[in-house]
């Protein structure tokens, strides 16, 4: 199949094409930049290639004329920019016009060329203050309610994607990713929130103690698991639903990840800040988000998680160190 894929120069969107490529798909792609294509072919888990192209998705007529040459059969647009807390107010135009305007383009290109399949990348983090049901926040019954810009964008990014489906006939189905770590995750300065375990490795490599601020206890997804299940979701001939939540299943810790990886590397030094003691590894938050609820994505690829968690700490640092060696 012909595939194309926004943001591909992201960590999501390579992850993803890395994901499609692994199935034999086509996969065109597609982002502001290819600054990492190199770093791909050298880290991939496939033997197939990626093309990667650049392309503005803030400019429609681009955009349009890319995608309408494109003859892909399925379309991912995971492009975004997901600025932190204490930055979101610095260029908040800048998220809203990639992630809104640039969303806007993306489904009225795919409109026009009569793509069969869009799947558009959101984030848990539309949930934001909502109500939590019976533990979890349900694509059902937590309504969403943003606190940040970043939120606020991907919710609108959600409900123009559901207006495309229920109007025109353009398949859009949207998922809700959940804190997702693990290979493709690089600092680009594009992406504010880096996931602690990436903060924990960058620690490792440079000879400095980690110094977590709790215990982190939440849904932690393994990059690779993400993207096989997108990329099967965005298969489905049917799927049952327009939304999604994909995140592992159950919980689990930093600290717990921390011990871990200390079988696999050894020497890794870290501790949960004391009384008076500045955490170095941030986790975005000041307290843990609940879980998601996948029944939905669960009932229509499986478990998300396939592998151990000791397995999963195996394959991230083979691959980080391939990474360092590249540096």
């Amino acid at each position: 199949m012909k595939i194309v894929v926004t943001g591909a120069n992201g960590f999501v969107g390579m992850a993803l094409c890395e994901a499609f490529a692994a199935t034999g798909d086509r996969v065109l792609g597609v982002d502001v930049s290819t600054s990492r294509a190199d770093k791909f072919n050298e880290l991939s888990h496939s033997s197939q290639s990626v093309d990667f192209v650049t392309c503005d998705i803030t400019d429609p007529k681009k955009i349009q004329e890319l995608v309408g040459k494109s003859n892909a059969e399925i379309l991912v647009h995971a492009a975004a920019i997901a600025p932190s807390t204490e930055m979101q107010f610095e260029f908040p135009s800048r998220t809203v016009a990639v992630n809104c305007l640039g969303t806007t383009n993306i489904l009225h290109a795919a409109h026009t060329a009569r793509i069969p399949r869009v799947i558009v990348v959101s984030s848990a983090s539309v949930y934001g203050d909502s109500k939590v049901k019976s533990g979890f926040l349900s694509e059902a019954d937590s309504l969403p309610i943003p606190k940040s810009v970043y939120g606020l964008s991907k919710y609108f990014s959600e409900s123009l994607a559901r207006l495309y489906n229920c109007e025109t006939d353009l398949s859009v189905v949207c998922t809700r990713l959940g804190s997702i770590f693990g290979p493709w995750e690089i600092e680009t300065g594009v992406r504010d929130t880096l996931s602690p375990m990436y903060q924990v490795l960058a620690n490792w490599s440079s000879g400095t103690p980690s110094i977590l601020p709790r215990e982190g206890k939440r849904d932690w997804t393994y990059s690779r698991d993400m993207a096989r299940a997108v990329v099967e979701l965005s298969k489905l001939k049917n799927p049952r639903y327009d939304l999604y939540n994909i995140a592992a299943s159950p919980e689990w810790t930093i600290e717990a990840w921390c011990k871990e990886l200390n079988t696999v590397l050894g020497a890794v030094e870290w501790n949960i800040a004391d009384s008076g003691q500045d955490a170095n590894v941030d986790f975005h938050s000041i307290k843990d988000r609940p879980p998601l609820d996948t029944k939905r994505i669960v009932g229509e690829v499986g478990a998300i998680s396939t592998t151990q968690r000791i397995e999963q700490i195996q394959d991230h640092v083979k691959w980080y160190k391939g990474l360092l060696s590249l540096s």
